[in-house]
């Protein structure tokens, strides 16, 4: 808490007019780690100690202690950063978040394939194309590691340059930005939807994953999938097994066309119980198993002591 202590009196000192935000960005990064020491030495000590109420009452002490000064770094962040005459502070959600230690975030990779095309490239836009702090030929760089299979072999002969980066992106843009083609395919996946041929869990779940996905997909692309309930309900049924059919049809209480969305409850429904029946299986067949193995029997020989053997 000495340590602490000196955070505190740092930031209890400190001038806006003769120091820059980044001493209490600085202050507060120390006290985060102070923060991170003290908690595992706190568990590392009631894990082999006996707790007591005084050492939980000191532990809640010394959080709001720790709380308290953060608050106060934090205050100071917002009332300077507001000051018109400050031109060269830092913004306060910027010191938050690098005060925030997030786990690194993998980049995306796109193989050719159009159904991929919109998520991967609002990813790439987010961590490369729009990062003021990359220039083009690191832009280009990142974009190429980012592309395998066919989609590599669109730039591949592009020299990694920096006057090339645009050329290559748009490139890119112009082979798989088709919002018509990328309607096409996941349409044709719908009509290519694997056919169920029993009514198992496994099945029947790869099947509502399959057509789920690429409705959602549809619709994120502004199709009118709500009015779709005819075709998709029939391509659906058509896909399904002779008994998950027959249920789906025995709730059928009116002439009028079904809902997809009622269908596809009804198939998650569907999924959850047979999941649940096939864990029982599993018990009941391991349970009887058990039973059926059948007891070790002793076997006894018995011999004649007056017996002699031949020499």
């Amino acid at each position: 808490l000495i340590c602490v202590g000196c955070v505190w009196l740092g930031v209890d000192k400190y001038d806006p007019t003769t120091k820059s935000l980044n001493q209490l960005q600085t202050r507060l990064d120390s006290l985060m780690q102070y923060m991170s020491k003290y908690e595992s030495c706190q568990d590392e000590i009631e894990n082999h100690a006996a707790v007591t109420t005084d050492m939980l009452d000191h532990r809640v002490e010394v959080d709001d202690f720790f709380c308290s000064l953060k608050a106060e770094v934090l205050d100071l962040v917002e009332r300077y950063t507001k000051a018109p005459s400050n031109t060269s502070s830092v913004p306060a959600q910027q010191i938050i978040r690098e005060s925030m230690k997030l786990p690194s975030i993998p980049a995306p990779t796109f193989d050719g394939d159009l159904q991929n095309w919109v998520s991967f490239i609002d990813s790439f836009n987010a961590m490369f194309h729009h990062n003021q702090g990359l220039s083009d030929v690191q832009r280009l760089h990142y974009l190429k590691s980012c592309l395998v299979g066919a989609a590599a072999e669109v730039v591949r002969t592009i020299p990694t340059t920096d006057v090339n980066y645009h050329t290559t992106y748009n490139a890119l843009v112009e082979r798989y930005e088709n919002k018509s083609l990328i309607i096409q395919s996941h349409i044709r996946s719908l009509f290519q939807t694997p056919q169920v041929h029993r009514p198992a869990a496994n099945e029947l779940r790869q099947l509502h994953h399959h057509v789920v996905s690429q409705v959602n997909a549809l619709k994120a692309l502004s199709q009118p999938v709500e009015e779709w309930d005819a075709w998709l309900v029939t391509l659906l049924c058509c896909r399904l097994d002779p008994t998950t059919v027959g249920e789906w049809q025995l709730l059928q209480s009116t002439k009028n066309v079904p809902k997809f969305a009622d269908l596809e409850k009804f198939l998650a429904n569907r999924v959850s119980a047979y999941e649940v029946g096939e864990v029982g299986n599993q018990s009941t067949q391991l349970k009887q198993s058990f039973t059926n193995v059948r007891p070790m029997q002793k076997r006894v020989l018995f011999t004649n002591q007056n017996q002699t053997h031949p020499t």
